[in-house]
């Protein structure tokens, strides 16, 4: 077996997300970046698209969920989108996000979060 990581990075997000009145009435971008674990079996990897999600798929399908939610903490983001990535591609075995918010801090970049979860084995 064979672990492979797929990343997805700086994926712009234009969405609803804070906790303060403004925040919920005014888009603003997030920035995500998205890991994912793979396991490839060496003498079964073969260039089928089952071994591997569609990398612009799960772009737009993150990007999608998070519009959708309009999240009040990016730390949410990061948690239930774990789950959301584990739970749509079973090919994964384990996820990393990443989600900076720009703006968030007038003395900083931004405030970013980084959560990690691994598939349960049954």
């Amino acid at each position: 077996m064979t672990q492979s990581l797929i990343q997805i990075n700086n994926l712009k997000v234009h969405t609803i997300v804070g906790l303060l009145s403004f925040e919920r009435e005014i888009k603003q971008d997030l920035f995500i970046d998205i890991s994912m674990g793979v396991d490839f079996e060496e003498d079964g990897l073969s260039d089928l698209l089952i071994n591997s999600p569609d990398y612009a798929e799960v772009a737009e399908k993150f990007a999608l969920w998070v519009q959708v939610k309009k999240f009040e903490l990016i730390e949410s983001i990061g948690v239930q989108g774990g789950q959301f990535l584990l739970g749509h591609y079973e090919c994964l075995t384990e996820v990393k996000i990443s989600v900076r918010k720009p703006g968030a801090i007038s003395t900083a970049n931004s405030a970013e979060i980084i959560y990690s979860t691994k598939r349960k084995k049954n």
